[in-house]
């Protein structure tokens, strides 16, 4: 019996996992979306501005609430899908820790989420040793 409660366990975690990859996914694509729109409305106020007049950036304020908004949305999906830690222990949904290890999971998905380290996600340059975007004070990976 404890078999068949083993394979059913399996079953539905791969299933939570697969619902967890679609929600996801729904999420990074209205991000992006709203990522696209905050790009047409700079290029608008940008074209509209004078020469040599400064572009008010307010108007976007309700856009990058609505970015982070969205990540941390998809930072908690991604903690409530089942997951394999480095040392090969199995984590449930919801799991923050490794029943074997011990390892906290919470980091690993935030530095999962952050962009690459040599390039933020605003377009601006990250310096070598930086922890975060001097733009935007987004947090980035180390290189590698």
């Amino acid at each position: 019996m404890a078999f068949f409660n083993n394979i059913k366990k399996t079953v539905a975690s791969g299933w939570s996992a697969g619902k967890a990859n679609l929600e996801i996914e729904k999420l990074q694509a209205e991000q992006a979306k709203v990522f696209e729109f905050i790009g047409r409305e700079i290029f608008d106020l940008w074209a509209e501005a004078k020469e040599g007049e400064a572009i008010e950036l307010d108007s976007i304020d309700p856009f990058l609430e609505k970015i982070l908004e969205l990540a941390t949305e998809i930072f908690e999906v991604t903690l409530k899908a089942p997951a394999v830690c480095e040392c090969g222990g199995g984590m449930e949904g919801g799991q923050y820790f490794c029943p074997q290890c011990g390892k906290d999971r919470r980091a690993e998905v935030v530095d999962a989420l952050a962009p690459p380290k040599d390039k933020c996600v605003c377009g601006a340059m990250i310096e070598t040793d930086a922890m975060m975007c001097m733009e935007c004070g987004r947090r980035v990976l180390a290189p590698g």
